[in-house]
């Protein structure tokens, strides 16, 4: 229905949507990014877990108990998961240019050059 949806009911992700997280998650593409931005590959834990209480809540559900204190418990804890992860990158952050200076220009880099 109509707008008597709780708020809890409407941020839980459905069940196809934390597969396809969990999918894309083993992806060589989605590794090899995580790799590059982590130094690591990527365990997929959040995107594992977060499927797993899905397959959970579905199943209390599906037998009848959706509305129990475990469903509701498990519910939170999905809530409070988070798929995304930015912390922790390997990258450094450089500072801002100032403005009218550019940084590595090629005419500075050949005056600094040695010469042969």
């Amino acid at each position: 229905g109509g707008g008597l949806e709780t708020r809890e009911e409407r941020e839980i992700p459905k069940l196809s949507s934390c597969f396809d997280a969990l999918y894309f998650c083993a992806t060589p593409g989605n590794q090899f990014r995580y790799y590059y931005r982590f130094g690591t590959y990527d365990d997929c834990d959040a995107a594992t877990n977060m499927f797993s209480l899905a397959c959970s809540v579905r199943f209390e559900e599906a037998n009848g108990r959706g509305q129990g204190e475990k469903a509701n418990d498990m519910r939170k804890q999905m809530l409070g998961l988070s798929t995304k992860n930015t912390d922790n990158h390997v990258w450094k952050i450089r500072p801002p240019v100032p403005e009218g200076e550019v940084r590595g220009s090629l005419s500075a880099w050949l005056d600094e050059a040695p010469k042969p």
